[in-house]
């Protein structure tokens, strides 16, 4: 990871996107990664506006999800917890998302769970996290989802001032997705919620941010009891586009758009523009002690990018690069 984070960052990038500090990102890789693992993958989460600075996510792929599997950083017990009941469930083990604290050392601030839908499992989800009573109010607010959306992340954040409950949700219909770009559709679907933090300026940022042709997905924080933060978070996702990221930055491209339209709206100045040299994917060669040869991969590609409101006003926006890294013997029946 450390080569991985050194290319995508490198002609000053990093004081630029990140701050100056890359320790976190990789200090909380090692210590949420498994013992002896020779794969690791990363989030940074930055903003777009302001002090350059960064949150650290380790990803745990459901194929690298195999029962008796330790973490790296042993006093890490929840982690441990979640990642064991997570091996469990076959055939298909969830994606497992973990956040540090502003440190990257400490107890975790945040736990996340893919749930694509599945209500059973985000229940399952939060009794594992110690926290069963959560999924009351999780139910209730998936129920209340408009035709064609479904629930699709499940998260706790034990690290926060406020622990709040995380419910990000995503259209899977076509008339859904195109619904969201109507100010007017955003505004009865956030009624039917019980979200009342927004004006009509935020539904009329969402309707213009949607209609720019991304997935995405909405995040809400509740309250044990149900009771909604005010705060709403529109993402726009772009995994669908790799390997090849670069029609992304082209002059019609979705990144290209967007982020105009965050600048427009004041939350973004053009440091989105250093993103696309962040951009590589590659593999080196290592001749090992016992003759054997093993190649290692190394891949960053953009996740999505972010727009954040609270109380209905706009703050800044943020982008997501995905850091990957893996090393396997080199077998040249599989491998070219």
């Amino acid at each position: 990871m450390e080569y991985t984070w050194s290319r995508a960052f490198a002609d000053g990038r990093e004081a630029a996107l990140m701050g100056d500090s890359a320790e976190r990102l990789l200090d909380a890789c090692r210590r949420l990664s498994f013992a002896g693992a020779k794969t690791a993958s990363g989030l940074v989460e930055a903003p777009l506006l302001g002090v350059p600075e960064y949150d650290a996510l380790v990803i745990h792929n459901p194929r690298g999800l195999l029962s008796g599997c330790l973490v790296a950083d042993s006093s890490l017990t929840q982690a441990q917890e979640v990642l064991d009941w997570a091996a469990q469930r076959k055939p298909y083990p969830p994606y497992i998302f973990f956040e540090l604290d502003a440190a990257g050392s400490g107890s975790l601030s945040g736990i996340h769970c893919k749930i694509e839908g599945n209500l059973k499992l985000a229940e399952a989800f939060f009794r594992t996290v110690g926290e069963p009573e959560r999924s009351k109010a999780f139910l209730r607010l998936a129920d209340r989802l408009p035709e064609g959306w479904y629930a699709r992340h499940a998260g706790v954040f034990p690290g926060r001032d406020i622990n709040s409950t995380r419910m990000e949700v995503e259209p899977f219909t076509p008339e859904a997705r195109q619904a969201l770009s109507d100010p007017t559709y955003v505004r009865r679907w956030l009624d039917e919620l019980g979200f009342t933090a927004y004006d009509d300026i935020m539904c009329s940022d969402i309707a213009r941010l949607a209609a720019v042709d991304t997935p995405i997905s909405v995040q809400f924080d509740f309250l044990p009891d149900g009771t909604f933060l005010p705060v709403l978070s529109l993402l726009s996702m772009y995994e669908n586009v790799r390997p090849d990221c670069g029609p992304l930055f082209a002059e019609d491209g979705a990144l290209r758009r967007l982020c105009l339209l965050y600048q427009e709206m004041g939350v973004s100045d053009g440091r989105w523009r250093l993103l696309e040299p962040c951009l590589f994917s590659t593999r080196r060669g290592f001749r090992m002690p016992d003759g054997g040869i093993e190649l290692s991969f190394h891949h960053c590609f953009p996740c999505g990018t972010k727009a954040k409101w609270r109380e209905g006003r706009r703050t800044s926006a943020k982008f997501y690069l995905l850091l990957d890294a893996s090393r396997v013997p080199y077998d040249p029946e599989k491998i070219g």
